[in-house]
């Protein structure tokens, strides 16, 4: 679906197009892009082994992404994605999506179909670079995520996906002390390898200690500078 886009008035078109693209470049990239349906919680955007595309970048709501866990029949989540942060380009190598991209809440999204944005970056050098730069701006996420979940104890666990969030959000321009997780502690358990239990006591914990103030999945931080020493300050976003 291709509804009339004005890419040069959205909020989120840093994320998207190089500073430096002209008048006529951005009419050709509008033509490209496309805007799905808007997404329910709980409705996928893609299936892992679905054939590869489109990229796509969150525009309201957030997504996750999940495999198939190896031992059970539960799922192992990826990846938690906000506005302003690409989804699909597990694809780009294997022609299949290598996960399964959910709704975690209403979601929209605008898609990129990967073979026409190549075509576009040839003739449009500035749209090549960006596109590079987004690879590497979403290997520095996969990294920091990867980081979180590295953490040997659960505190600095939980502190490091709490900081990650309140990075991003800065990014967004938006305020990095409230935080909406559109997770259930279940599920942040199962993305953080931990139990709901710890993380509800570990929460508990943190909110004794005037660091977070919690209210169903939001979390309001209260003392970023300590999370962030709890943390060990790694965060690859800034």
């Amino acid at each position: 679906m291709r509804d009339h886009l004005i890419c040069n008035h959205c909020h989120l078109k840093r994320f998207c197009l190089p500073s430096e693209l002209k008048k006529t470049e951005l009419g050709l990239f509008e033509k490209i892009v496309s805007r799905p349906p808007a997404l329910e919680t709980g409705q996928h955007l893609h299936n892992r082994g679905d054939r590869f595309r489109s990229i796509y970048i969150v525009r309201t709501g957030s997504l996750k992404c999940s495999i198939p866990a190896q031992f059970d029949h539960a799922e192992q989540i990826t990846g938690i994605y906000l506005p302003g942060e690409f989804v699909g380009m597990t694809g780009v190598g294997a022609g299949l999506y290598q996960c399964t991209a959910l709704a975690l809440e209403p979601t929209s999204v605008c898609g990129f179909p990967f073979e026409e944005l190549l075509r576009l970056a040839d003739q449009i050098t500035s749209l090549g670079k960006r596109f590079i730069q987004i690879m590497g701006e979403k290997i520095c996420l996969d990294h920091e995520i990867m980081a979180v979940l590295g953490k040997p104890m659960a505190d600095r666990r939980i502190a490091a996906l709490l900081v990650s969030f309140s990075s991003r959000l800065k990014r967004l321009g938006w305020a990095e002390d409230d935080i909406h997780l559109g997770l259930g502690r279940r599920s942040i358990g199962e993305y953080l390898g931990l139990s709901e239990r710890t993380i509800n006591r570990v929460l508990a914990t943190f909110e004794r200690q005037g660091l977070v103030q919690t209210e169903r999945h939001r979390v309001l931080i209260r003392n970023l500078p300590e999370l962030q020493t709890i943390a060990g300050q790694l965060t690859l976003s800034d």
